[in-house]
C-alpha cells in the first residue's frame, strides 16, 4: 500500500512538471526589456561604447563611421575598412586607421563607390593600457546595395 501511495504521488509530480509553462511579461518589465532599449550588446571590461554607421547616398558617397570610448586606458586603436562583394569574394576596397591616445577615439571617412555592387563595412577596436592590448572588439556592418 505504502509503495502504490509512493509510486502515485512520484507518478503526479513527473506529469505536473512535464506540462510545458507559458511565461509573459509586460513591456516595462526589466526582464523584458534592458535600459539601453532592448539592445543586446557585449558586456566589455574597458571599453564603454563602439559605435559603428555605414551607408550610401544616393550619389554613390559612401560614410563610414566608428567611434570608441574606454575607461582606465591609455590608447585606442580604430580600423575600419570598406569591402565591396564581387566575383563571391569580399574584397577591400578603402581601409582607414586613427589612433588616439586616451579614453575616445573617432573615425568619420567618405569613400566613392562603384555602382551595381553590394558593401560592407568590417571594422576592429583594439584598447591598450601600459602598451598591452587589453580588450579588442569587432562589427561587420549590414550589406549595402549601390
Amino acid at each position: 500500500m505504502k509503495r502504490r501511495g509512493l509510486t502515485a504521488v512520484l507518478l503526479a509530480f513527473f506529469l505536473v512538471g512535464s506540462l510545458p509553462i507559458a511565461v509573459s511579461a509586460s513591456e516595462g518589465s526589466s526582464w523584458a526589456q534592458a535600459s539601453n532599449g532592448g539592445i543586446i550588446q557585449p558586456y566589455w571590461t574597458y571599453l564603454q561604447k563602439y559605435f559603428n554607421d555605414f551607408y550610401i547616398e544616393p550619389n554613390g558617397k559612401a560614410l563610414v563611421e566608428v567611434i570608441a570610448s574606454a575607461r582606465n586606458s591609455d590608447e585606442i586603436r580604430i580600423e575600419a575598412d570598406l569591402q565591396q562583394y564581387a566575383g563571391g569574394n569580399w574584397t577591400s576596397v578603402k581601409k582607414w586607421l586613427k589612433t588616439s591616445v586616451g579614453a575616445s577615439c573617432g573615425l568619420s571617412e567618405t569613400w566613392y563607390v562603384l555602382s551595381g555592387y553590394s558593401y560592407r563595412m568590417v571594422s576592429s577596436v583594439k584598447v591598450y593600457k601600459n602598451g598591452v592590448m587589453v580588450e579588442q572588439g569587432s562589427y561587420v556592418s549590414p550589406t549595402r546595395l549601390y
